[in-house]
């Protein structure tokens, strides 16, 4: 959830704004972390908010709307304002289950341009997880995972991943999923266990069967207490035929949890979790005004009826103990 190390700091960036300071807020922003910057956002009018992410450098434009995917009423009406070649570039700068979670947002017209201008691979990597429902496995892996083959040495393991690091860009991992010549999830090896193996080993004798995957259509609550239960940061995903497809990191599996509590809370004070988590007064209260409006006028309906009966209430006083308290 997107949060500010000063909850007044948006007004030192609303009065930078308003007096076209904007040297000064570029070099406040750069020294900002995506969730401080998100945090930021949410307490601004949209006029504002476009103005800040325009002096935001490019890469780091998709790390701030990530972070307010929390508050989608302000990010569906930060997006609706892009053209579509800079949503096309923001969803090249992001994950792909975070770019999928933006696309679904969209409207039609925007998603068809953004894909339209994607490249084929992204396209086609975007296209599987958008089939997946956003709370599943499926909907929260990223399908770039490091995988080898269980018939290779420690030597051409090693190789194959640095290939794939190059060829997807550096991702953190700690574990090198071993998969058949089907691509069937069999085992795992650590980093630490490849880096100390003699090259010439075969990966077959280094590693771990015993590995747990979740399918890709488990709920996310339950793909969170499978990783809790056997304290995983990473939790491999696999589909209907065993084959490996994707993994969730530990980032997206805090995100749920964070995300379920608030829905948990928003539950018990009988709101929804985006109001739990909602900085802006104006907004809650703006969210909450027909359901005031409807309880007041359910209030006065009752008075009302009440009345017609006075009489009866006065003559039948045990009448009264079945009225609703006030």
């Amino acid at each position: 959830m997107a949060k500010t190390r000063d909850p007044q700091y948006h007004r030192l960036v609303k009065k930078l704004i308003n007096t076209e300071r904007s040297q000064v807020l570029k070099s406040l922003l750069n020294s900002l972390s995506p969730n401080e910057v998100s945090g930021i956002l949410l307490h601004l009018n949209l006029k504002h908010q476009l103005a800040i992410l325009d002096l935001l450098e490019q890469e780091q434009v998709p790390l701030v709307l990530k972070e307010l995917q929390d508050s989608s009423t302000v990010l569906e009406e930060i997006v609706g304002q892009f053209s579509s070649d800079k949503l096309t570039d923001i969803v090249e700068g992001m994950k792909q289950d975070d770019a999928a979670d933006l696309v679904s947002i969209l409207d039609e017209s925007q998603v068809d341009a953004v894909m339209e201008n994607l490249p084929a691979k992204s396209r086609e990597e975007l296209t599987t997880l958008l089939q997946y429902d956003e709370e599943s496995a499926g909907g929260l892996m990223t399908p770039h995972v490091v995988s080898i083959v269980k018939d290779e040495t420690v030597g051409e393991a090693v190789k194959d991943i640095q290939g794939y690091i190059k060829r997807q860009g550096f991702q953190m991992f700690y574990t090198a999923y071993v998969v058949d010549e089907h691509r069937h999830l069999i085992g795992t090896v650590t980093v630490t266990e490849l880096l100390l193996a003699d090259r010439r080993a075969k990966i077959g004798n280094l590693m771990n069967f015993d590995v747990v995957a979740v399918d890709e259509d488990l709920d996310q609550e339950e793909v969170v207490r499978i990783a809790k239960e056997y304290d995983l940061v990473v939790v491999p995903v696999i589909d209907k035929h065993l084959k490996l497809i994707g993994r969730i990191t530990i980032d997206d599996l805090v995100d749920v949890m964070e995300e379920e509590y608030y829905e948990d809370i928003g539950h018990i004070a009988g709101t929804g979790a985006e109001e739990v988590t909602e900085p802006s007064v104006l907004r809650a209260s703006r969210d909450r005004l027909p359901w005031l409006v409807l309880g007041l006028l359910g209030g006065f309906l009752t008075a009302i009826v009440m009345n017609s009966y006075e009489n009866a209430i006065l003559r039948i006083p045990e009448v009264f103990r079945w009225a609703p308290d006030p």
